[in-house]
């Protein structure tokens, strides 16, 4: 039986001006992670155990897939490494494995599966590559996870396919293959996939949250050539979420407007380094010049101040959260996406797009017929300010069609026209 904690958020009002304090754990030597809602002010704890594997379930083309790096104290990790072998049916020995592979903390669109992806090609996915006539990320690479208990299983993500993610894994000797499929459609943002039991969905952890409290590697410098990959405590951002560090400052008194042009979108924002352990004192500590902006998906506006932190003893924390304001997702929107054409129009075989972006981010096109149905779909890496691509040439026959461009915070489309040839 999963041994699954449940936990709401014990939410007290403390009496302070604007601000309520939220209390949370990690639990003792670290074995809870907690996924935090701002909108509920609820926090949902899951063991680290589980779930294993992350898949993004936002957009039609977003194929970020995450291994679940948390940990407790004594306990074993999983592990994720890149297979000898391209070929799914080859037999695989634990002795030559290939180099093992990190989340990066960037984005839900980039984890351990798309490490070696390519950063200037938008078409390639790292455990896949998009396949522009069929219209599906098709899966090219072999992976070898290492599971808590020891046990490995290799593990390829064979499409991502009109929202629909197909995978298989097998022992290492091809045995007990099993296909698995996650329809991005019944999910909320991300979608949780867990090895025990033989293989299930998980389905306990809320559709929509803003702050994952958890142990996670990240890459530090420790005098070695190389920055190594430790074990931390600490935050990581949901979805949509955008977070701004307000450092050297009267955390009660600084305010939004002086952080709102320092928004970032990466997850590790807040990441681990709000605390520091005293060795003096033999007790962990928290900067008091030091406070968070954060904005949710919706445009909801929180300051947060962490107050305590007890370290693997109990895991317990808190930190005070204060309501800003919501900006607008109509005033998000406007300049999200801007100055959209495409030349020439009517089309007569390859064409360039251009158009400006407020940040940089992915954009996905979807080229739609007057029906709705999709006959094309691509993706891009747009840089913020001006940008030109060059489409390549779609096969469609003559007619009227809307090409959509989707970011995180905007869309825009624009009305094309198909010539005879």
């Amino acid at each position: 039986m999963r041994n699954t904690v449940l936990l709401s958020a014990m939410a007290l009002w403390a009496g302070l001006a604007n601000g309520q304090t939220v209390q949370g754990t990690y639990g003792p030597s670290y074995i809870i992670q907690g996924f935090y809602s701002f909108e509920n002010d609820e926090m949902v704890n899951v063991l680290n155990t589980d779930w294993d594997i992350a898949f993004s379930a936002a957009g039609a083309q977003d194929g970020g897939i995450h291994v679940n790096e948390a940990v407790e104290s004594s306990g074993n990790e999983l592990e994720l490494y890149e297979a000898p072998t391209d070929d799914f049916n080859d037999a695989i020995s634990q002795s030559n494995l290939g180099v093992r592979l990190y989340n990066d903390e960037s984005s839900w669109s980039h984890g351990a599966f798309n490490a070696s992806k390519d950063p200037g090609d938008p078409d390639d996915y790292g455990w896949g590559y998009f396949n522009q006539a069929e219209g599906a990320v098709v899966g090219d690479e072999v992976f070898v996870l290492k599971l808590r208990n020891g046990a490995y299983r290799k593990i390829q993500v064979i499409s991502l396919d009109q929202g629909i993610y197909t995978f298989k894994y097998a022992n290492l000797d091809g045995s007990g293959e099993v296909v698995q499929t996650i329809n991005k459609a019944e999910f909320g943002d991300v979608a949780f996939f867990s090895f025990a039991g033989g293989g299930e969905v998980v389905d306990f952890i809320p559709p929509h949250w803003d702050l994952l409290f958890t142990r996670y590697s990240a890459p530090l410098e420790d005098g070695s050539p190389e920055p190594v990959n430790y074990l931390v405590t600490g935050v990581l951002s949901g979805y949509g979420v955008e977070v701004a560090e307000a450092k050297g400052v009267d955390p009660q008194a600084v305010t939004f407007e002086e952080y709102q042009d320092s928004l970032q979108s990466s997850l590790d924002v807040i990441g681990y380094d709000w605390k520091e352990f005293n060795l003096q004192l033999f007790q962990w500590a928290l900067d008091d010049d030091l406070a968070y902006f954060l904005k949710t998906a919706s445009g909801d506006v929180w300051k947060i101040i962490f107050t305590s932190f007890s370290g693997a003893g109990s895991g317990d924390f808190a930190f005070e959260r204060e309501f800003v304001g919501n900006v607008s997702s109509a005033e998000e929107q406007a300049g999200a996406i801007s100055g959209l054409g495409v030349f020439p129009n009517p089309l007569q075989g390859p064409a360039t797009l251009a158009f400006s972006l407020k940040q940089a981010g992915v954009v996905r096109l979807l080229l739609s017929n007057t029906l709705g149905q999709r006959v094309w779909a691509g993706r891009i890496d747009g840089n913020a300010g001006f940008n030109a691509f060059l489409l390549p040439e779609i096969p469609v026959s003559a007619g009227q069609y809307v090409l959509s461009l989707e970011l995180e915070n905007g869309e825009v489309a624009s009305r094309l026209i198909a010539k005879s040839r």
